[in-house]
C-alpha cells in the first residue's frame, strides 16, 4: 500500500511538525500562520492537544503510537511528521512547555512543569517510534483513510476539501486524483468536499465581504456554516431561477447563468445569512420558505446583467453532477454539538494526582458586549462603527466603557428606526422636548412596538421584545447613569453583564429587522 517503509525509532528534536497539514491549509492561506509557535498555539486551540497532554503526563506515550514521517529535502537529518501532528505537538508541548509563553495557553506551563509525573513522561518521549516512508503520496492512502472516512479525529469537511485540492495540483482531475488513493472513498464524495472548501475559499476572498467578517470566519474554519450554502445551490429550484454552481473535471467551480459580480454579491449574501443572519441553515425542508429567499436572491442578480454564459463556463464541466457531504457524517448542526460536547468530555477527563493540569473550563460568559457573530446592517456607518466597536470591547477590563457604548448603541438604533418609522410623527408630538432621549425612545418603543412593526410573523417576539426593553429602561439604564451611582459604588461585572444580555437580545431583533429591509411602519 505504501511502498519501501521503514519503521526505525528517532529523537523528538529531529522530528517536525508539517507545514503541508490539511488542517492549517485555511489558516495559511490566509496568512494566519508562520512560525511553529503559531502553529502549536493553534493545534492547541482547535484540536484537542490539551487532552494528549494528560494522557502522556498520566500514563506516558504508548510505544505502539506510531507517527509517519518523509525526509525533509531541506535537513537531512530531519523528519517531517505527515501523520500525527497532534500527537508530536503535544510532545513539544511537553518537552518545551515554556513555547506556549505569550499564548493563551501561558497558564498551563507551571501546571505542566509540576506535574508529579513530568520527568516521568518526558522520558517516554526522548524518542518516537515512526514509519518512515519515502515521499508524501507514499502515504497518500492512509491519510486519505484515517481522515476523511473513519472516526479518529476525522478532519473537518473543510480540511478534507483543503487536501484533495493539494492533491489536484499532482494530478489531472477527481479521477486520477481518487485512483492515486486506491479508490477507496468515493467520487461523489470526494467532489462534495472538494466543492465545500472552494466555496469557503471564495467568500474569503470575497471583495463584498468586510475584513472583519473574513476575520470572523477564518478564525473559526473549521465551523464555516458552508454547508446550507452546499445544499441550497445543489436544489433544483436554485439552478432553474438563480444559477448552475458545479465542478469541472479538475476540481474548479463553473458558474452559469449569472456574471462575476452577481455571483460575488450572490454569495457574499448567502455567506452572511449562513454564518451571521443565520437566515440561511442546512434545514432547508420548507418549501415556501425557500422559494420567498430564492425571490431575494432573484432581486440580488437581477441588479446586474444578464448573462447565459457564466464567467468561467468551461467546456470540460463534470458530467457527475453528485456531491456528497453524507458519508460517514453527521449534518453540519449535529458536528458542532457533539464537537461542544466532545470538548466537555474532553475538560472532564483531563483529571490527574495535585499537582495537575486542571479542565479550563468553557466559559460561558461572552468578554465582548456584542457576539462576535453580530452582523452589521452595511446601511448606516455610525450603527456598524459602534457594532464593530462593541464586538471588540472586553466589558472584564472595560466595564465603564462597555455600559456606554451599549447605551449609546441602542440609542442610535431605537433612534434610526423610528425615523423611518410611519409612527414618527406621533413619537415627536408625544416625545415633546425629550426627543431622541434615551428613556423616551425605551418607552415609546415598549408601548408601541406592535404599531412601529405591525407585520412581525413570530407575535411571540413583541412580549420578549417588550420585556427587554422594559428591564433595561428599569434597571439597565439606571447602570448606563453612572454619575448617579453614589461615591462608594463600584460597577460590577454582575450589573455589566445584566445590560450585555440585553443588549444583544435587542440588537439581534432590531438588526435583523434593519438589515432584512423590513421597514418599520
Amino acid at each position: 500500500m505504501f511502498g519501501k517503509i521503514n519503521l526505525t525509532t528517532k529523537a523528538l528534536s529531529t522530528l517536525q511538525l508539517d507545514t503541508s497539514n490539511p488542517r492549517l491549509l485555511g489558516y495559511k492561506k490566509q496568512g494566519k500562520l508562520q512560525t511553529e509557535k503559531e502553529i502549536i498555539s493553534l493545534m492547541m486551540a482547535r484540536y484537542g492537544i490539551r487532552e494528549l497532554i494528560n494522557s502522556i503526563l498520566s500514563n506516558g506515550f504508548y510505544p505502539d503510537e506510531i507517527l509517519y514521517a518523509i525526509p525533509d529535502k531541506n535537513q537531512p537529518n530531519k523528519r517531517v511528521i505527515v501523520e500525527g501532528n497532534r500527537r508530536l505537538t503535544a510532545c513539544k508541548v511537553l518537552k518545551k512547555p515554556n513555547i506556549l509563553k505569550g499564548t493563551e495557553f501561558s497558564n498551563l506551563i507551571s501546571k505542566i512543569e509540576r506535574h508529579p509525573n513530568y520527568n516521568a513522561a518526558i522520558e517516554t518521549i526522548k524518542k518516537l517510534n515512526l514509519v518512515e516512508l519515502s515521499s508524501r503520496s507514499a502515504a497518500r492512502t492512509y491519510i486519505a483513510s484515517k481522515h476523511t472516512k473513519e472516526s479518529i479525529k476525522r478532519w473537518s469537511v473543510y480540511t478534507q476539501g483543503a487536501y484533495y485540492i493539494d492533491l489536484l495540483s499532482e494530478f489531472d482531475n477527481i479521477n486520477t486524483l481518487r485512483a492515486s488513493i486506491n479508490n477507496s472513498v468515493s467520487t461523489s464524495r470526494i467532489r462534495g468536499v472538494i466543492l465545500f472548501t472552494r466555496l469557503t475559499d471564495q467568500i474569503l476572498e470575497l471583495p463584498t465581504l468586510s475584513q472583519e467578517e473574513k476575520d470572523i470566519l477564518v478564525n473559526d474554519i473549521d465551523n464555516i456554516k458552508t454547508e446550507a450554502i452546499f445544499r441550497l445551490i445543489q436544489r433544483l429550484d436554485f439552478k432553474a431561477n438563480i444559477a448552475n454552481i458545479n465542478l469541472n473535471k479538475e476540481g474548479k467551480i463553473v458558474v452559469r447563468k449569472i456574471g462575476q459580480n452577481a455571483y460575488n454579491h450572490l454569495l457574499a449574501k448567502l455567506a452572511r445569512d449562513a454564518n451571521f443572519t443565520k437566515k440561511l441553515s442546512t434545514r432547508q425542508e420548507d418549501d415556501k420558505k425557500i422559494k420567498e429567499y430564492l425571490e431575494e436572491l432573484k432581486l440580488i442578480i437581477n441588479q446586474f446583467t444578464y448573462t447565459d454564459v457564466g464567467f468561467n463556463e468551461d467546456e470540460t464541466e463534470d458530467d457527475d453532477l453528485t456531491f456528497d457531504l453524507s458519508e460517514n457524517d453527521a449534518d453540519t448542526d449535529t458536528v458542532e454539538d457533539s464537537n461542544e460536547k466532545d470538548a466537555d468530555e474532553e475538560n472532564q477527563h483531563f483529571i490527574a494526582p495535585e499537582p495537575q493540569i486542571k479542565p479550563v473550563q468553557k466559559r460561558k460568559q461572552n468578554p465582548t458586549l456584542l457576539k462576535k457573530t453580530t452582523p452589521c446592517t452595511y446601511q448606516h456607518a455610525k450603527i456598524d462603527e459602534l457594532i464593530f466597536e462593541s464586538k471588540t470591547l472586553n466589558i472584564n477590563r472595560h466595564k465603564h466603557s462597555a455600559i456606554l457604548l451599549s447605551r449609546t448603541l441602542i440609542q442610535v438604533v431605537l433612534s434610526y428606526i423610528i425615523k423611518k418609522s410611519s409612527q414618527h410623527q406621533n413619537y415627536k408630538i408625544e416625545a415633546k422636548h425629550n426627543y431622541l432621549d434615551l428613556d423616551t425612545l425605551l418607552i415609546y418603543f415598549s408601548n408601541n412596538i406592535k404599531n412601529i412593526f405591525p407585520d412581525e410573523p413570530d407575535k411571540n417576539a413583541y412580549k420578549l421584545i417588550r420585556s427587554d426593553l422594559n428591564s433595561y429602561k428599569d434597571s439597565g439604564k439606571l447602570i448606563s447613569n453612572l454619575v448617579t451611582h453614589s461615591d462608594a459604588h463600584t460597577l460590577t461585572l454582575q450589573e455589566v453583564t445584566h445590560v450585555q444580555v440585553k443588549l444583544q437580545s435587542l440588537m439581534d431583533y432590531f438588526l435583523t429587522k434593519i438589515i432584512s429591509g423590513h421597514q418599520a411602519q
